[in-house]
């Protein structure tokens, strides 16, 4: 699987919980970051997936950059996309991370956080813990970021010895929300499977 399939992957699955979430009639403020390669990808994985419900639409799309980050204007921007599509019941980001960046506060201030579905990306923990305490996220889309690292560290290991890398074991994505897959208080997700076990045991030093 290529970079763009996976972080499409990603999308797609987010577009998935808003129309499960919305009866499939999702209307969508969808956050899309230009700055990295795979970026785009994620909302090109959710507007194409999206697609296939007929009774669902990306009513806006906010772009916003690194320089959105660095100014701390991710909050404004987004209250005012909020602000101007009324008619907007889900929202979808790609990162985690901006929720305590200003997305969050912004939902929470608008008051219609119980009207929204909003999703987000990566599993974080504090993420999980703002869908565990009923916050401003509903849902999110989780994978092991130490079990890609494992990958990664396997792929080098295979290249060092003139070998060709291997398929990852296993870095899938995971839904999550209050009722599902919801890791553990303070903890970011993690899959129910010993990965370490699996490459130390490939390299022989199990």
């Amino acid at each position: 699987m290529t970079l763009a399939d996976y972080r499409a992957r990603m999308g797609a699955f987010q577009a998935d919980y808003v129309i499960g979430k919305t009866n499939g009639k999702a209307k969508v403020l969808l956050v899309n970051f230009t700055d990295p390669i795979w970026g785009p990808m994620i909302t090109k994985g959710f507007r194409d997936e999206l697609k296939k419900c007929s009774g669902c639409e990306v009513v806006k799309q906010l772009d916003v950059g690194n320089q959105d980050l660095v100014n701390n204007t991710l909050g404004s921007k987004f209250s005012s996309a909020l602000l101007g599509a009324p008619t907007v019941n889900a929202v979808a980001f790609p990162i985690d991370g901006w929720l305590q960046a200003g997305i969050g506060q912004a939902i929470s201030s608008s008051g219609r956080s119980a009207q929204l579905t909003v999703v987000g990306n990566f599993g974080n923990a504090a993420n999980a813990d703002v869908i565990r305490s009923g916050g401003a996220q509903d849902g999110d889309v989780g994978y092991s970021a130490k079990q890609l690292s494992w990958a990664a560290i396997d792929d080098a290991v295979r290249l060092l010895a003139g070998q060709k890398p291997a398929e990852s074991a296993g870095v899938g994505l995971v839904g999550i929300d209050a009722d599902h897959n919801l890791p553990k208080k303070g903890s970011s997700y993690e899959p129910p499977v010993d990965y370490v076990k699996h490459y130390t045991t490939g390299w022989g030093t199990q």
